[in-house]
């Protein structure tokens, strides 16, 4: 007679890890994508001085990343006003980059 018995302790301390591993796979990739957006922005951005360009930073706590300018004109010059067109460079960074989030966290698994 052969037997196999499987106890909830093994298997929660199995589910237990893989979710760790996961959630670290999940959070460099974040960290990683957000570092391409955040190159790519730099490069998108219109230059006159320089300084909306070195404004460009990325913030990323656990499995939340941000792309931002903290200088004040960067929306309208992403967006746009009634007397400048737009000169978008955070939403094309964000469209290139995003889609290689999910073969990250396959990569990083």
């Amino acid at each position: 007679m052969a037997k196999l018995t499987i106890d909830d302790f093994a298997f929660s301390k199995s589910v237990e890890e893989t979710t760790k591993r996961i959630d670290s796979a999940c959070e460099k990739s974040v960290k990683e994508t957000c570092e391409d957006i955040q190159r790519m922005a730099k490069q998108f951005a219109p230059v006159r001085s320089g300084k909306l360009r070195n404004s460009i930073k990325t913030k990323v706590e656990g499995m939340k990343g941000e792309v931002y300018s903290d200088v004040s004109y960067a929306g309208y010059v992403e967006n746009g006003t009634r007397k400048m067109r737009a000169r978008p460079f955070l939403r094309p960074a964000y469209d290139a980059c995003i889609k290689e989030l999910m073969s990250r966290v396959v990569k990083n698994l």
